[in-house]
């Protein structure tokens, strides 16, 4: 299989686009591991982004299909060495909004769980994200990139402008940034922060967060009271109407300040145009978000190609495990059928141990007997020979060919442990022999 990676991001397609790719999210991953020829999906929605990884054959039906179904005419497609190296950059925040941004890790860390979950991760997926966050830590603690004021959290506050210590502020929705918002507003000194949820996860949210919740019921005067209001759902349909916000603007003194940080607008449209209320968007905070320092994401880039190396590294090793685990079965196979003709005894003689043993290790050498004499028929001893040194780590000292055709000596030859030869390897018993 190969891994492949469709991206639909802000930078090259903007952000109408990428809210657009993620209106066509429910039922995506369902779909497509339904395809033929798909083995997994891992389905990453950010603020600023769709990635859709797959561990999936090279299909350009599937390409279209992708496409149509996520109503993205061109997505970008990335595919092998570029699909894992870009999905690592992803996981730092390099490709983000604000570089070096942290929130994405969590945001690709609940993808990787939703994938579990919905049983459309494979081994291979898995190993990739769990990298790419491995990574993304890494960048985290030897850069300065995810310092304070590099979150889009971060930057949507400073735009606000105030100072919020000791301010109240209000949180609608429980999603991707939630959490981080609670982080970013405690870090700046506010205390009283309430929650609002119109899931119903309000309470749960609240309780693991130490929040105050607020029911529907009190959600108008909680936005009335509110010093700033933080807007975090992205579900498509307004959080917070026009009526909401203009109601709760007639209860204050001073301008209701909303911070939207969905890609999807929580806020109705034309809401900011109402007196007194000031309303911040993800489109404003992408145009005032500060510029990484050139040192420090060239360091990260340095850490990247690191941390794809390893992953791909650990792939290249998983390919080999159903060898290793055929190797393992039949060795095991072999060593089962001599026990069974074993004598059923208390005691076992010490002939009789060594007939069993002597048979077993005539079965093991068998195969490889009837091979090494084919390699030298056919002129392909040193192969053979460097792959007996490559599977079994054996260094055999026979005269290396130097002759046209690849003719050797190989029949004069003779193992320095045992003093045989080809010829006398061959010439042993069977397994179906008694060896006594």
């Amino acid at each position: 299989m190969a891994i492949c990676s469709y991206t639909v991001h802000h930078a090259t397609h903007g952000l109408d686009t990428v809210a657009a790719a993620h209106a066509h999210l429910d039922g995506l991953a369902g779909d497509l591991i339904e395809r033929p020829g798909v083995d997994g999906i891992v389905v990453i929605p950010t603020c600023n982004r769709l990635e859709v990884l797959l561990d999936a054959a090279r299909d350009d039906a599937l390409d279209r299909h992708v496409a149509t179904r996520i109503d993205v005419e061109t997505p970008t497609r990335y595919e092998g060495h570029d699909a894992i190296r870009h999905i690592v950059r992803v996981a730092a925040g390099l490709d983000s909004l604000v570089v070096g941004e942290r929130e994405v890790s969590g945001q690709v860390r609940r993808a990787l769980t939703v994938a579990h979950n919905h049983h459309t991760a494979t081994p291979a997926l898995t190993r990739i994200i769990q990298g790419a966050l491995t990574t993304s830590r890494r960048i985290a603690q030897l850069t300065g990139l995810s310092s304070q004021g590099r979150s889009v959290v971060a930057a949507g506050l400073d735009l606000v402008g105030d100072t919020l210590a000791g301010r109240r502020a209000l949180i609608v929705g429980t999603g991707a940034y939630a959490g981080a918002t609670v982080a970013a507003l405690r870090a700046r000194g506010v205390l009283d922060i309430r929650v609002y949820s119109s899931s119903g996860r309000a309470r749960d949210f609240a309780r693991g967060h130490d929040l105050v919740p607020v029911d529907a019921d009190d959600l108008a005067e909680a936005l009335a009271h509110a010093d700033l209001t933080i807007t975090c759902r992205g579900l498509g349909s307004p959080a917070l109407t026009r009526a909401d916000i203009r109601r709760a603007r007639r209860e204050r003194d001073s301008d209701l300040v909303i911070l939207d940080l969905a890609l999807r607008r929580d806020i109705e449209a034309g809401s900011e145009n109402e007196p007194g209320v000031r309303v911040i968007t993800m489109a404003d905070v992408r145009a005032a978000v500060p510029d990484a320092e050139s040192h420090q994401v060239a360091r990260a880039l340095t850490l990247v190609d690191e941390g794809v190396a390893e992953i791909e590294s650990e792939l290249r090793s998983r390919a080999a495990v159903p060898a290793v685990r055929a190797v393992r079965e039949f060795i095991t196979a072999a060593l089962d059928d001599e026990i069974a003709r074993l004598p059923a005894t208390a005691t076992l003689s010490r002939d009789d141990a060594l007939r069993s043993l002597r048979r077993l290790a005539a079965r093991l050498a068998h195969t490889p007997t009837i091979r090494a004499r084919e390699a030298a028929e056919g002129g392909r001893t040193d192969a053979f020979v460097d792959a007996l040194h490559e599977v079994m780590g054996l260094v055999v000292d026979y005269p290396r060919s130097d002759r046209a055709g690849g003719a050797t000596d190989w029949d004069e030859a003779r193992c320095p442990a045992t003093g045989l030869s080809v010829t006398d390897l061959v010439s042993e018993p069977s397994p179906t022999q008694e060896a006594v």
